[in-house]
């Protein structure tokens, strides 16, 4: 496998390499997330998600967020690593949406008080929301109907761009530095005014990597389609190209 020449800049990473043994038990799923390759900051809640074994995965496993019910969704402290003040950053995932809670309209992707990312209803785009301001909207001709999409949010030089399966699908710019003062949440529900507290989703997730210090794209690029290397092959004497011909975003 290619490690990544960045990783030194790699605040999150989690690959997905293993599913637990109850894993497939679809009635009875467990309330409880394993995973293998968690790298940079150790979920503090994953209340209602679960890893289970699914060939859309790339590792041939998914994140599961399987119970709307509840507050859901998997969460981590805030501290350094998602303080990005006023430099780059990447923030990238795969998702499928299969759900809602019946009386929201807006399933939470990523939601943190200060920004969030999240689908205008099951069917529809995904969104950039930067404080109460919905700043990014997609259309839905890039979203993948039945497999994970590739979703990735950065910012290079105060420009903020979104893209879905490696297509640009919009720009905003703005001054000031971006934060996470409570808690990072995939698939769960928001803590604050950027994002409706009560907008969750059902659905899965993939290849979450959050890069803190470089836009890994500012146009639209052609997604990975291998897994990103677990972090103990970063430190293991993977190849690394010093023309980053093999480190794709």
């Amino acid at each position: 496998a290619i490690g990544d020449i960045h990783f030194d800049k790699v605040s999150l990473l989690l690959s997905f390499e293993t599913a637990s043994d109850n894993a497939t038990n679809t009635a009875n799923p467990p309330s409880a997330f394993v995973d293998s390759s968690v790298y940079g900051a150790e979920p503090y809640d994953s209340n209602s998600t679960r890893l289970r074994k699914d060939t859309r995965g790339l590792n041939g496993n998914v994140m599961e967020v399987w119970n709307w019910s509840a507050p859901v969704g998997l969460s981590f402290y805030a501290g350094e690593r998602f303080d990005f003040g006023t430099a780059d950053f990447t923030i990238e995932f795969r998702a499928l949406i299969t759900g809602g809670n019946s009386t929201y309209s807006f399933p939470n992707v990523l939601a943190c008080p200060e920004f969030g990312i999240r689908k205008l209803d099951v069917n529809g785009g995904y969104q950039f929301r930067l404080g109460a301001s919905n700043v990014i909207t997609s259309d839905t001709s890039n979203i993948l109907p039945s497999a994970l999409t590739p979703i990735m949010l950065s910012r290079a030089s105060g420009v903020y761009r979104l893209f879905v399966n490696g297509v640009l699908e919009g720009s905003y710019t703005a001054a000031g530095a971006l934060g996470v003062a409570n808690k990072l949440i995939f698939g769960g529900s928001g803590v604050g005014a950027g994002i409706d507290g009560s907008e969750r989703f059902y659905g899965f997730y993939d290849q979450l990597r959050i890069t803190k210090g470089l836009a890994r794209a500012t146009a639209s690029y052609t997604p990975r389609t291998t897994p990103f290397p677990p972090y103990a092959a970063q430190f293991l004497g993977n190849v690394k190209d010093a023309t980053r011909a093999n480190a794709p975003p």
